[in-house]
């Protein structure tokens, strides 16, 4: 009986399915492939191989190994990021049904958020459009409002909640093998809320929230890490305005993304 079971043990593993498993990981070998051509053995000696062929820079198999490696056009990638928030304080603003906002130090807070990209036309310089969401946040900052008509300055905190929804054009150009530039520009939806705390016990503390509309900008370069995946930094631009209902009238604001971004491509 032992003798059977290692027969059939022996027998499963040399018809272990290898060639499948080394189909599955296209990624590693191909990258294998392509670093032995950019980066030759630093130890080599043609004279203890001079069958062993070296290639030259100029070697069309660069070609044929760089479109190996890449994924075929027209396939959509999800990009994440992850960073800050600068806001222009000159464009911020926060008016509300007693004063307008006269001073705040807010300046840059948490934000994060994903694009999903479809290519739909080119190669190296690719064409399509993407839709993507971003969130962004701040607790405690000091901000001061002006009273109406009477100039009063009253100290409040201001929680602050941003998220924003796009869609718009996007494009890459492929600047090397493994480096490229991408961008995107359209319109967005924002979701904004603000929650007020004010120092002065005679004045009600206010809570709101609401929708508006705004656009966004934004560039990035990024450069292939491992298995279709490209790491990078992306600086995005957004400029909205959120209208409220309730005791806050508006909510304006301008202010750049800076992030670091990690795409894969499927």
């Amino acid at each position: 009986m032992r003798a059977l079971f290692l027969t059939l043990l022996l027998a499963g593993c040399a018809s272990s399915p290898t060639a499948s498993l080394q189909d599955t990981n296209r990624y590693s070998r191909q990258d294998a492939e392509l670093d032995r051509f950019l980066r030759p053995d630093p130890w080599y000696d043609p004279a203890q191989d001079p069958t062993r062929e070296v290639p030259e820079p100029d070697d069309p198999r660069f070609d044929k190994l760089y479109q190996a490696m890449r994924v075929p056009p027209f396939q959509p990638s999800i990009q994440g990021y992850l960073g800050v928030l600068s806001i222009n304080d000159d464009s911020y603003r926060v008016d509300t049904n007693f004063g307008d906002l006269d001073e705040s130090d807010i300046d840059t807070l948490p934000t994060g958020g994903f694009t999903l990209q479809w290519p739909v036309m080119g190669d190296r310089f690719e064409l399509g459009f993407e839709l993507g969401s971003s969130v962004a946040w701040d607790n405690d900052s000091e901000t001061y409002f002006r009273t109406n008509p009477t100039i009063i300055i009253v100290d409040a905190k201001n929680n602050l909640f941003l998220w924003d929804f796009s869609v718009g054009a996007h494009a890459a150009f492929d600047l090397t093998r493994k480096a490229r530039f991408h961008g995107g520009a359209g319109p967005l939806i924002q979701y904004g809320s603000v929650d007020l705390d004010f120092d002065d016990d005679g004045i009600d503390d206010l809570d709101d929230d609401g929708f508006g509309t705004g656009y966004y900008a934004r560039i990035g370069f990024e450069y292939y890490a491992y298995r279709g995946h490209y790491a990078g930094l992306m600086a995005r631009y957004v400029d909205t305005e959120v209208d409220f209902d309730g005791d806050i009238d508006k909510l304006e604001y301008e202010g750049w993304q800076f992030v670091f971004t990690l795409t894969r491509k499927f």
